[in-house]
């Protein structure tokens, strides 16, 4: 079972065996403090918060926010808690934000600053016209250094931990856990003082970092950057994204429902490998019939 399950089967749910039990709908008999959900974003968050971060956690009261509160908390880090009713508009003072509400658009331009190192978008509420919308504004994808995106951003890595909690139960309990990629950064005090220009790399697609820009940008000091260093990318290229979300842009570009910024057109994104073109078999030699 994954959560949420309906209403109507949560008795039977809760005579399930806690063993069995993957995404922690069991709760205290669970062997897992927190849903699958919530320990993926934790992992998302973590290669952002080695120096000790101030994370706004928006949905801290909901079953989702409170395995982030509780993981986070466990690991030691700083929280900053919001929910219902508190002025979401504190988010600009964290370094990190993680919003797990389900309300669409319920972050945007007036939350959201170019010092937020990561925005993880938790949110995944279907349409009525097919689209699938997250808690962060389209408006507002370019402002944060990093974000992931709705869909292709939390819902890969939320299945990669319900697959691997599985594998350790089934199959090997020393198998090693998925681990997301360090991606640059900057921190309000680099910003402040005009260090460096924040990096443009989202999570999910692999933006301009801080040592890449477009053609004709200029770099600090007024000089144009010239040819990149062996290892570095021409200005202007693409780095390579996190393979998990490369992945779930692939399962989700014929809806293309949001794959980041710089992705509306799925042409310009990683395909998957050409399938071979067998030859055509010859046909067999047409038999002559009797002659009249």
């Amino acid at each position: 079972m994954q959560f949420p399950p309906p209403a109507h089967l949560q008795p039977l749910v809760q005579r399930m065996d806690p063993a069995k039990d993957i995404d922690a709908l069991t709760k205290g008999r669970s062997p897992y403090n927190a849903c699958a959900t919530a320990e993926g974003i934790c992992r998302v968050v973590e290669p952002f918060a080695k120096d000790d971060p101030v994370i706004a956690v928006v949905g801290s009261k909901g079953f989702v926010g409170q395995g982030v509160v509780t993981t986070l908390r466990e690991q030691g880090h700083r929280l900053m808690e919001l929910d219902a009713g508190d002025d979401l508009r504190r988010v600009r003072d964290a370094d990190i934000v993680v919003s797990v509400t389900g309300n669409p658009g319920i972050l945007g331009p007036d939350h959201l600053r170019p010092h937020h190192r990561l925005v993880v978008d938790s949110g995944f509420v279907p349409q009525a016209d097919g689209s699938v919308k997250g808690d962060v504004q389209r408006s507002a994808y370019d402002i944060p250094q990093h974000l992931t995106p709705v869909p292709g951003g939390i819902g890969p890595v939320e299945m990669a931990t319900l697959m691997e909690r599985v594998v350790r139960r089934e199959v090997d309990p020393a198998a090693p856990a998925w681990k997301v990629e360090p991606r640059p950064y900057q921190t309000k005090e680099q910003l402040a003082h005009g260090t460096q220009e924040p990096p443009r790399a989202s999570v999910a697609t692999g933006q301009q970092s801080q040592n890449q820009r477009q053609p004709g940008q200029q770099a600090p000091g007024g000089q144009t950057p010239s040819q990149p260093a062996p290892g570095q990318q021409a200005p202007g290229q693409q780095p390579p994204g996190n393979p998990i979300a490369q992945a779930a842009k692939l399962r989700t570009w014929a809806g293309n429902g949001g794959l980041g910024p710089g992705t509306a057109n799925p042409t310009a994104g990683p395909s998957a490998p050409a399938r071979a073109q067998l030859p055509n078999p010859p046909k067999p030699p047409t038999q002559a019939g009797p002659s009249r």
